[in-house]
């Protein structure tokens, strides 16, 4: 099996807020080390970040800035500590919720609120889910996400594709 889109994981903490938000994405990929964590798959994954996502975000905190908007800053895996608590900052994420075979991390800005999960789970063999529910607030939300919005599946489904091939989880 490869990376895929798919629906929120029934078990995932984001299944409840399917009918808050206005936009969802999931992506599932095998998981072959067993041993990792929810927090150690996303780790892993982080670390795996195209070196073409850093100047997006630069360029998207240069716009944010003008639209009144928090800047999030890079992916930087040098800001992923190995071990948090709700309320720590897990590199440009807030934890909300963690649990071995769950994290949860997400904001909340005047223009939208999401939440991003990374979960284990079992469905025809073990896999793991990243997953993003989020709720617009205006008109500002919406156009941000017409244009992030195909970027955060191209960046998701590449970090999965990349940590599969290098047998990372």
């Amino acid at each position: 099996m490869t990376v895929r889109a798919t629906s929120l994981p029934a078990g995932s903490a984001l299944a409840p807020l399917r009918e808050w938000a206005t936009w969802t994405d999931c992506w599932e990929a095998p998981v072959t080390r067993m041993e990792l964590s929810a927090l150690e798959l996303h780790l892993a994954m982080m670390r795996l970040t195209p070196r073409w996502v850093d100047p997006l975000m630069d360029w998207r905190d240069r716009f944010a800035r003008l639209a009144g908007l928090r800047p999030v800053g890079r992916f930087d895996a040098a800001a992923y500590p190995r071990t948090v608590t709700p309320g720590d900052r897990l590199g440009i994420f807030t934890v909300r919720a963690v649990t071995h075979a769950e994290i949860v991390m997400g904001d909340d800005d005047r223009h939208l609120d999401f939440r991003l999960s990374v979960s284990r789970y079992e469905a025809e063999g073990p896999k793991v889910a990243v997953a993003m529910v989020l709720k617009t607030h205006n008109r500002l939300g919406r156009l941000y996400m017409l244009a992030v919005g195909p970027i955060h599946k191209i960046i998701v489904r590449s970090m999965l594709t990349r940590a599969v091939a290098r047998g990372v989880i």
